[in-house]
This record gives structure tokens, sequence and C-alpha cells, in this order.
């Protein structure tokens, strides 16, 4: 299966034929799910590899690893940008704070990608949800 195939297998007929800003945004949210899912794979495979086994943050990790391959089908299920879009930006806000907390706490790098989380916010979810995320990002 081509990777086109792949991303259209997820998005609705009825979403196709509603405005080419929702159709972006549904490929965009089935794309950086996807794209999320390998990268934090092979984040949490190697972090367990060069850091040792830490029970709680891997389980926590690999567990918002497979969540995160969920959201394609959350999507197709709901037929919802903004439900499949919260869920994602959820999960990543779970991944940002447990690696935060494991890699050095204020001197950590995963800091730096908690502005992202505002952006998904804005992007998927809309004017619903934004604030909320930006106000915990704060936190």
């Amino acid at each position: 299966m081509r990777p086109e195939q792949l991303i259209e297998y997820f998005i609705p007929e009825e979403i196709r034929h509603q405005s080419i800003n929702e159709y972006f945004r549904a490929r965009i949210l089935v794309i950086s799910s996807v794209v999320a899912f390998i990268a934090l794979t092979g984040f949490t495979v190697s972090r367990d590899i060069l850091q040792g086994f830490f029970y709680f943050p891997t389980i926590v990790l690999a567990t918002c690893t497979l969540v995160t391959i969920a959201t394609p089908f959350l999507f197709r299920a709901t037929h919802s940008v903004v439900i499949a879009g919260c869920f994602l930006t959820f999960c990543s806000s779970i991944v940002l704070a447990v690696f935060s907390f494991i890699d050095g706490g204020f001197f950590s790098t995963a800091l730096l990608w908690f502005p992202v989380l505002p952006l998904f916010g804005v992007f998927f979810c809309w004017r619903k949800i934004r604030h909320s995320y930006f106000d915990n990002s704060i936190l």
C-alpha cells in the first residue's frame, strides 16, 4: 500500500467533499500522527537502550506511543478532526511531561517543545480548546 492510499483510507468520504481546509486539516492530522508514532517508537526504544529501563516512565512512553497510532482510527470512527486532534495533543502533552521529568526537569531539552502544543490546539481543535492548551503549556 502506498503512503497516499494509507492517508486517504483514514479520511472519511464526507470530509473529502466538505471544504479544502477541512480536507487538509484531516490529512495533516493523519500524517502527523503516523510520523509521531514512528518518532516516538524510535525515541522510546533508544531511551531504554541508552539510559536503561525505568519502569514507570518507559511504560508511560510506550503507552502514549501506542495510543498515538490510534489517532487515525479514532478520526475514521468519529469523523471529527477536533476530537482526534485533541486526542493527539493530549498524548503529546503527556509524552513531553514524562520526558521532561525523566530527562532533567527544568534543564530538559523537551521543554523547548512545549510551545508546539498550543499550535496543535489552535490548528486541530480550532477555537474551542486552544486556550486550555495554552494555559497548560504555561504551567
